[in-house]
């Protein structure tokens, strides 16, 4: 039975990672988005010539004696890896272009963000999980390094027969209440049986939790 050398293999060695220093690059990370939002400064303008100086400020301000800085009182150097970093993803990202294809998948999303729809976004990473969406509130619209979607919506149907309304209506409390869509007149569901007109309640009627009254179909 052959044995697997990762070593011989050349996979990336995520061991060798000094995780304790990282922390501080996170905290700066998690300053950045409390400050001004998440991922915000991928959008800066000229931000490859821009984090570079800052870069170089917070070396020189080390340099100097100054351990902290003085807004974050975080290390300076923590900043300036954070900045090294942003360095890194501004000098790929401008080596690269959106192609047309890119480009057409993300303008039905960015209409969609305009007329006030939820977007939601992951990172373009084979190794994560493909249901790692997130609701962005604030989408940069980077597809080199991220996807974009309308945040799918749920549908409903009728009941089709009175097994289908007596599982769900016991996920939904207070049990067997319902209300009107306009929500001037509540309800209690006395009488479930096949000749039950499902439709007609289905278009009048929701649960007291204001769910629809029928069943979860699928998402689109």
């Amino acid at each position: 039975m052959a044995i697997k050398n990762d070593r011989k293999d050349h996979k990336l060695r995520w061991e060798l990672l000094p995780l304790p220093l990282m922390e501080d690059i996170v905290k700066v990370y998690t300053f950045g988005a409390e400050k001004y939002s998440a991922n915000s400064w991928q959008n800066l303008d000229d931000g490859y010539n821009r984090y570079k100086a800052a870069l170089f400020r917070h070396i020189v301000a080390y340099e100097k004696g100054e351990v902290l800085d003085k807004e974050s009182n975080l290390p300076h150097l923590a900043h300036a890896a954070w900045n090294a970093l942003a360095i890194l993803y501004f000098s790929n990202k401008d080596n690269k272009q959106m192609t047309k294809e890119e480009a057409k998948k993300l303008i039905p999303v960015i209409q969609a963000y305009i007329e006030g729809k939820q977007i939601q976004s992951r990172v373009k990473d084979e190794t994560i999980s493909a249901d790692a969406w997130f609701d962005d509130s604030n989408p940069a619209f980077d597809s080199l390094t991220e996807e974009y979607r309308i945040k799918p919506t749920s549908k409903y149907r009728p009941f089709k027969n009175a097994q289908e309304c007596w599982q769900e209506m016991q996920k939904h409390q207070p049990f067997a209440w319902l209300k009107t869509k306009d929500h001037i007149e509540y309800y209690h569901y006395c009488t479930i049986a096949n000749y039950t007109k499902f439709t007609d309640d289905f278009d009048e009627y929701t649960f007291i939790d204001g769910t629809p009254f029928g069943i979860k179909e699928q998402n689109t």
